[in-house]
């Protein structure tokens, strides 16, 4: 039901017939009902709105970290050490999240993180060391 009323619904119905061009409804005296066109232009209007609400629900989703992308780099002793089972917890906890693993040398890993390339890098520990900029935390 729309709380609105019938003449400034019908200004409006009028408006959009002259931006788009058509005539929506057939109208006689007593009766006024969609056109074909106007079905087609109601079926095409209401995917329209469903697209709309479908990419708010995406940008809310993403906003809470629920859905999107997470780039992980990492050096060569973490792939047989600790990233197998962050990277199984990680899927089990965020199945919507696309998880991208890129194995890099500790000066690329740095400069990724630097430059926001990447959101998260294992690198040793004894690395970390060498750079100032970055802070590590122990496993």
């Amino acid at each position: 039901m729309l709380l609105i009323a019938q003449q400034p619904l019908s200004r409006q119905i009028r408006d959009l017939e002259t931006e788009i061009g058509v005539d929506l409804f057939h109208r006689t005296k007593r009766t006024i009902r969609l056109s074909e066109t106007g079905q087609i232009f109601l079926k095409e209007a209401r995917k329209t709105l469903q697209q709309a609400e479908q990419a708010i629900l995406l940008a809310q989703q993403t906003d809470r970290g629920e859905i999107g992308q997470f780039a992980v780099g990492f050096t060569g002793p973490a792939l047989n050490t600790v990233l197998p089972k962050i990277v199984r917890r990680f899927k089990e906890k965020h199945p919507q999240i696309e998880l991208t693993l890129e194995r890099l040398q500790t000066n690329e890993q740095v400069e990724a993180l630097r430059s926001h390339q990447n959101l998260c890098k294992f690198i040793t520990s004894t690395d970390c060391g060498r750079f100032s900029s970055v802070r590590g935390h122990p496993s």
